[in-house]
C-alpha cells in the first residue's frame, strides 16, 4: 500500500490510485465534476457529505451563519437561521435528512429531520435531547445493524456520554443514555464508520484513537495516527470524517487518508494542500474529498481518488432482543457468570432463573428478573439443574454449582411446589482451582457431576443421595491441555460436551468404557471467537441445538445438537427500545430451555449473562431471550404462528 506525501502545488494537484504504484499530474486545481454548491457567502465551521436517493447532499453548520442543506449541484439548498456548532448526517429512509447539530445558545442537541423533494429541501421536524451536566465540544452518530441511532458526546475533558437518540425499527425517539465515556483530556472530535463499528477520537497533541463503537463491546483503544504529516513538526488535527473503510484527518499541513485492511488502519496518503489553503472541516463522498476553505470561505473539491474499500458492506450477524432482565447484582465488577433455568412442573410462567454471582452466592429470579432470593453461599462460579432425581427423600429438583471459597461442590435443593431453593451440602473435591460444572443424569436413579480445574483437570462424580446424607465418589478423571469452563452432558445420548476456552469443545463419549478419547467438533477461530464460555443444549419440537457463548465477538454461535455437529448460524443479542433493555455482551454463562414458560416463552427461554449492563450503566445482570426469536430471526426451522 501507497504511504507517501502528495504536494499540491500552486499549480496542480496530484492525483493517485490507492493500491497502484503510479501518481498522475493534473493541469490545475479542479472542482469536483458537478460540485457547484457555494457557500452561499456565510462562514461554516462543520461540513458532512451524505448520500440520498444516488445524490449527493452536503450539510454545513455556524454559529454565526446557521445551518445549510444542499445537493452539490446547488439545484436545491436549504438555510436556517441559527447558531448551531458540531455537526453530523445520516440519511433516513430514501427522503430524509437527519441532521444532528447542537444549539450554541443553549447547549442543547437537536436532530433536525429535512424532507428532500424533487425541487426543494424542507425543514420538517426538530427533536432536542437531554443532556447531562456538561457543554457539547464535539459529537458523531452511530447507526447499529439493528438502525437504532446513537449519538457520542464528548465534553473535551475526558468525559461525555453515549446516548440512544431513535429506536431503529419504529423511528421512534428513545432518549436515553447508555453510558458514560471514559476518554483523556483534550478528546474533542470523532466520527464514527457504521459499518465497521468504528469510533474515532481526537486527542490533543496525540493523535487518533479508534474505539469500538457497539456499546456491547469492551471500551478499548489503539492509536491510528501520531506525528501527523511530519514527523518534527506534528500538527493539531483540524478535523476527521469516517466514511465505510475511509478516514480522513485533516490538520494545517497535510490531508491524510487512511484505510482499512484486516482490522488495521493504515496511511494511504498525505496530501500537502497549497500554502494560502486552511482546512477547518472536511469530509468525503463517492470517493471524492469536500473541505472548507476556511481562509478563502469557500468549499472546495478534490477529484475521485479511485478508492477500493476493502469491505464496503459487511455481513452484519441477526440480532434479537431480550424481554426481560434481572435485577442487576449487588456488587459492580465482574461478578455474574452463570444461570440455569429451574421448570415449574405444574405452572411453568412460575419457573425460576439461577444465578451465579461469583463474588458473593446464588440470586434466584422470577421470569420478571425479579429477585427472589439471595444465598450466600460462597464465591458461586457455574451452575446446573436436574429435576426428578432419586434421594433418600424421594424425588428432588437439585442445584449444584462450583464453589471457589473452598473448591467444593455447592448442592442444593429446589422445592417443587414453590420454587425455594435451600442449601442441601458442601461436597469436598480434591481440585486446587475449581471453575465450570455441569450434570449429568442418564436415569432417574444416577446423577453425576462434572467440575473441572483451571488446569485442565476434569473430574467425574457420582452423587449418592440416597444414604443419611449426601456424598459425592469420584469416578474417573479427563485432561485437556488447558483451561476449560463450561460444559453440558445430554443425558439422552451419553454425550459430555467442554469448552476449552481458547481451542473449541470437545465431545466425550461417556456410553463407552473406558471413555475413549475426546473429539474437537468445533475449533476456535472465526465462528467461535475465544473465549469460548457458556454451552447449553435445547430440544423441542423445532429442532436439537447446541448453543455456545462465543464471548470474543459478543455472540452466540449454534451448532446441530447431534453428529455431526455442524455450524448453523451466529446470532448476537441488541436493544430493545420498548423495555427499554441494552442487548448482552462478553457472556459467561448462558441457559436454555425448549419447554414452554407460559404465554411469555411459548417455545422455551435463552438466559445470557450480560457483562456490560447499560441503559444506564449498572452492575453485570442476566438476560432473558424468547428462544422463538432466535429460531424465527435465525431460519432453523418453521415455527408455528
Amino acid at each position: 500500500m501507497l504511504n507517501r506525501l502528495i504536494d499540491f502545488s500552486k499549480s496542480g494537484l496530484i492525483a493517485c490510485t490507492l493500491f497502484v504504484s503510479a501518481c498522475s499530474t493534473t493541469a490545475s486545481f479542479q472542482a469536483i465534476a458537478n460540485f457547484k454548491l457555494k457557500s452561499h457567502g456565510q462562514a461554516w465551521q462543520s461540513l458532512k457529505a451524505t448520500t440520498l436517493d444516488s445524490s449527493t447532499y452536503l450539510v454545513l453548520v455556524s454559529e454565526q451563519s446557521g445551518l445549510l442543506v444542499g445537493d452539490i449541484s446547488d439545484s436545491k439548498h436549504l438555510v436556517l437561521e441559527g447558531k448551531y456548532e458540531h455537526l453530523d448526517v445520516r440519511p433516513q429512509g430514501d427522503r430524509s435528512l437527519l441532521v444532528f447539530t447542537v444549539d450554541q445558545q443553549s447547549n442543547i442537541p437537536q436532530l433536525i429531520e429535512f424532507d428532500v423533494g424533487s425541487t426543494s429541501i424542507e425543514k420538517k421536524k426538530t427533536q432536542t435531547f437531554k443532556l447531562g451536566n456538561f457543554q457539547i465540544d464535539g459529537l458523531c452518530l452511530y447507526r447499529d445493524s439493528q438502525q437504532n441511532l446513537f449519538a457520542f458526546l464528548l465534553d473535551g475533558y475526558g468525559g461525555g456520554e453515549m446516548r440512544w437518540l431513535l429506536d431503529g425499527q419504529s423511528g421512534r425517539p428513545v432518549d436515553a443514555s447508555v453510558k458514560a465515556l471514559k476518554l483523556p483530556p483534550g478528546s474533542d472530535q470523532c466520527s464514527v464508520s457504521d459499518e465497521n463499528e468504528t469510533l474515532f477520537i481526537t486527542e490533543e497533541s496525540i493523535g487518533v484513537w479508534q474505539y469500538p463503537a457497539n456499546p456491547e463491546t469492551e471500551w478499548q483503544r489503539s492509536l491510528i495516527t501520531e506525528n501527523l504529516y511530519h514527523p518534527e513538526v506534528p500538527a493539531e488535527i483540524s478535523a476527521i470524517d469516517a466514511q465505510h473503510d475511509i478516514l480522513l484527518v485533516a490538520t494545517q499541513k497535510s490531508i491524510n487518508l487512511y484505510t482499512q485492511k484486516n482490522k488495521s488502519w493504515q496511511l494511504a496518503h498525505a496530501f500537502k494542500p497549497p500554502k494560502q489553503f486552511t482546512s477547518s472541516a472536511i469530509t468525503s463522498y463517492s470517493e471524492n474529498i469536500v473541505l472548507w476553505d476556511e481562509k478563502q470561505q469557500v468549499l472546495q473539491g478534490l477529484p475521485a481518488l479511485e478508492i477500493n474499500p476493502l469491505n464496503k458492506s459487511q455481513n452484519h450477524l441477526p440480532v434479537v432482543a431480550a424481554s426481560v432482565q434481572t435485577e442487576a447484582m449487588q456488587t459492580r465488577g465482574d461478578a455474574a457468570d452463570d444461570p440455569a433455568i429451574w421448570v415449574h412442573p405444574q405452572a411453568p410462567e412460575k419457573s425460576r432463573i439461577l444465578g451465579t454471582n461469583k463474588k458473593w452466592g446464588l440470586m434466584v429470579y422470577n421470569l420478571n428478573g425479579e429477585r427472589e432470593q439471595a444465598i450466600a453461599t460462597g464465591h458461586i462460579n457455574n451452575i446446573d439443574i436436574r429435576q426428578q432425581v432419586a434421594s433418600s427423600e424421594g424425588l428432588v429438583d437439585i442445584a449444584v454449582a462450583s464453589n471457589r471459597s473452598d473448591n467444593s461442590m455447592a448442592l442444593y435443593k429446589i422445592d417443587p411446589a414453590s420454587g425455594e431453593v435451600s442449601t442441601w451440602a458442601a461436597l469436598p473435591t480434591n481440585l486446587n482451582e475449581v471453575y465450570g460444572i455441569c450434570l449429568y443424569a442418564p436415569s432417574h436413579d444416577e446423577a453425576y457431576v462434572f467440575i473441572n480445574d483451571k488446569n485442565g483437570l476434569i473430574n467425574q462424580y457420582q452423587l449418592l443421595l440416597q444414604n443419611s446424607a449426601p456424598a459425592a465418589k469420584l469416578i474417573q478423571t479427563f485432561q485437556l491441555q488447558s483451561q476449560p469452563e463450561a460444559c453440558v452432558a445430554d443425558d439422552k445420548t451419553g454425550v459430555l460436551f467442554v469448552g476449552e476456552e481458547d481451542v473449541g469443545i470437545w465431545r466425550f463419549n461417556l456410553k463407552q468404557a473406558p471413555v475413549p478419547a475426546p473429539e474437537l467438533i468445533a475449533k476456535a477461530g472465526e465462528q467461535l471467537v475465544s473465549d469460548i464460555e457458556g454451552i447449553d443444549l435445547v430440544e423441542n419440537q423445532h429442532g436439537k441445538y447446541l448453543i455456545i457463548s462465543s464471548q470474543g465477538d459478543s455472540s452466540y454461535a449454534i451448532l446441530e445438537g447431534e453428529a455431526p455437529f455442524k455450524y448453523l448460524a451466529k446470532f448476537r443479542i441488541g436493544f430493545n427500545a420498548d423495555k427499554r433493555l441494552d442487548g448482552a455482551s462478553e457472556t459467561d454463562g448462558l441457559a436454555v430451555t425448549g419447554k414452554p414458560l407460559g404465554e411469555k416463552y411459548p417455545d422455551g427461554l435463552l438466559v445470557v449473562q450480560d457483562g456490560y449492563n447499560l441503559l444506564p450503566e449498572a452492575p453485570q445482570n442476566f438476560k432473558l431471550v424468547d428462544w422463538q426469536l432466535v429460531i424465527k430471526a435465525l431460519g432453523l426451522k418453521n415455527v408455528h404462528d
